[in-house]
């Protein structure tokens, strides 16, 4: 993502923090941008694994607005475990359960509030295990409201 970004003068900056609210204000500020000033409705698309984002509200009233202003937004989730090699070990198995499941409950609150925005939320997946990562070779599921919601 760093590779294509930096390819077209796109520029994102590093940061490794992401305690409190700053992932989620960060995202906010992101769609704000991409959106920019424009009165043309855009296409944006987020790649985000929602780490860090206890708090959705800020994203959700972004969000909101950005739809309020006919911008078509879709947000990919990589699915990390498919991006792993296979556990050399059972401790490394056993963490990659847990905070797999840990990702897929992220991906499921933000799905639940993004659908109820009109927005979809994809988890992409790699196609094979021997395939290089590239975006072409990602297959994403579909979009479908999370369990429990209702259209």
């Amino acid at each position: 993502l760093r590779r294509f970004c930096r390819a077209r003068g796109i520029e994102l900056r590093y940061r490794p923090e992401t305690r409190g609210a700053a992932k989620v204000h960060g995202l906010a500020q992101a769609l704000r941008t991409a959106a920019g000033g424009s009165r043309v409705p855009r296409a944006i698309v987020m790649i985000t694994d929602f780490d860090g984002v206890s708090d959705a509200s800020v994203l959700e009233s972004t969000v909101r607005m950005l739809r309020a202003r006919q911008h078509a937004l879709s947000f990919i989730v990589p699915d990390a475990h498919s991006l792993l090699a296979p556990p050399a070990s059972r401790l490394v198995s056993d963490l990659q359960l847990v905070y797999g499941l840990s990702e897929q409950r992220r991906a499921a609150e933000m799905r639940a509030i993004l659908y109820k925005l009109g927005v979809p939320l994809v988890v992409s997946k790699r196609r094979s295990a021997g395939a290089p990562l590239t975006l072409t070779n990602l297959v994403a599921a579909p979009a479908t409201p999370a369990f429990g919601d209702q259209a």
